[in-house]
């Protein structure tokens, strides 16, 4: 079996990660550049590198603390949302954040 990398580039190439120094990790359109949605709950941690999941239901982020940050669509909704995916979902609920946990 082929070994799939997770990349900063949406599968479907439509939507990248922007991310820096300051913890904020940006969802934006690669064709012309504009923010989508913001992923503030990072901060203070130093973002070394973020990543689509291949199904596009969480953003994974490596910081530099060896912490993993996860981003994820919530299992249910009220009301229900109408995307497919998390930039979708991000983007339907008007935050610039969502479900995170942090693994060590």
């Amino acid at each position: 079996m082929p070994r799939k990398e997770l990349t900063s580039v949406s599968p479907d190439g439509v939507y990248g990660l922007k991310w820096g120094e300051d913890g904020l990790v940006q969802v934006v359109v690669t064709e012309t550049g504009e923010t989508m949605a913001w992923l503030v709950d990072n901060y203070p941690r130093w973002a070394l590198r973020a990543v689509f999941s291949h199904d596009m239901h969480r953003i994974l982020c490596l910081n530099a603390d060896g912490s993993v940050g996860t981003w994820g669509i919530a299992p249910r909704t009220d009301p229900p949302w109408p995307g497919k995916n998390i930039v979708d979902y991000l983007y339907f609920r008007g935050e610039h954040y969502t479900i995170r946990r942090r693994c060590k």
